[in-house]
């Protein structure tokens, strides 16, 4: 909401300085940003199957291979993986990158928990290293995260946008960073060690909140924008809207999904076939 209310006037308009917002990716770069990670990997590992005929190229593969599976192994990994982070997360932006040049330091630092994810799925050992530590990971996480908020200054949306292509590297920003960079992988570890520890079952409800999320994350952005514009000039307390706002928000945007996206043509494009109760009794019929 924030983010809204420095970019709009009272009445609804783009505030002057504001112009360039219009043209970016929104919230979208995610999804431009995956594509290109998903690329990669296509073209990494069209050419993995090329070479795995050479006895040399083989050889390699298996030996670094063998050494990643003992490095993930071991504990020590859930230290030096986010010292292996801290360069690119350096020289990441506040601000989600935007426009459709990549940027160097996006496809650096997001592209690392791509890498991350990836060795996730690939090395299931791994996961049951971090859920072994889970809530290790996750009390250092958020013991982090409270000096991460108190001790050092947050930019404002203005003060973010205007440090756009530019890089800090005082000591205190120095400092900061690298609370980050543990912060965030360990929360992101923990938090990934929970969801298997505890949803890790068949679920119809879980599962059909796993399908409507794409669709959601897609349509909740406008939909916040609309409610705060709704809500902007109304004399309520900030935290009587922030509520209204984000229950409507997901009221709004799995109602949607539900009648209008999960059983058409749009939900079969974002998700695969999915088959209705009644398509079901007429398969059953026949």
């Amino acid at each position: 909401m924030h983010l809204v209310s420095t970019m709009l006037e009272e009445d609804g308009n783009i505030k002057p300085g504001q112009e360039e917002f219009e043209q970016d990716l929104y919230h979208f770069w995610f999804l431009y940003y995956l594509f290109y990670f998903c690329l990669f990997a296509a073209g990494f590992w069209a050419l993995k199957t090329k070479l795995k005929t050479t006895t040399t190229w083989s050889r390699l593969t298996n030996s670094l291979s063998n050494n990643l599976e003992s490095f993930l192994n071991s504990p020590w990994c859930l230290v030096i993986l986010p010292v292996v982070f801290l360069p690119a997360t350096i020289f990441a932006s506040y601000a989600p990158p935007q426009g459709f040049i990549p940027k160097l330091w996006a496809l650096a630092y997001y592209g690392q928990y791509f890498l991350l994810g990836w060795l996730v799925f690939k090395h299931q050992g791994f996961l049951e290293l971090i859920s072994r530590y889970r809530w290790q990971v996750l009390f250092l996480g958020t013991v982090l995260f409270i000096p991460y908020i108190f001790m050092f200054n947050v930019p404002s949306l203005t003060e973010v946008l205007a440090m756009r292509g530019k890089y800090d590297l005082s000591p205190e920003k120095l400092q900061e960073r690298v609370v980050q960079v543990f912060m965030t992988f360990w929360l992101a570890m923990g938090l990934l060690a929970m969801g298997k520890y505890w949803l890790n079952q068949n679920s119809r409800k879980m599962r059909y909140i796993s399908e409507a999320s794409y669709w959601v994350y897609i349509v909740h952005a406008p939909i916040v924008i609309w409610l705060h514009a709704l809500l902007m000039n109304l004399d309520i307390p900030v935290l009587l809207k922030f509520i209204l706002v984000c229950s409507l928000t997901y009221a709004l945007s799995f109602a949607t999904y539900h009648w209008w996206v999960r059983f058409t043509w749009l939900g079969k494009w974002l998700n695969g076939k999915k088959h209705s109760k009644q398509d079901q009794l007429k398969a059953a019929e026949a």
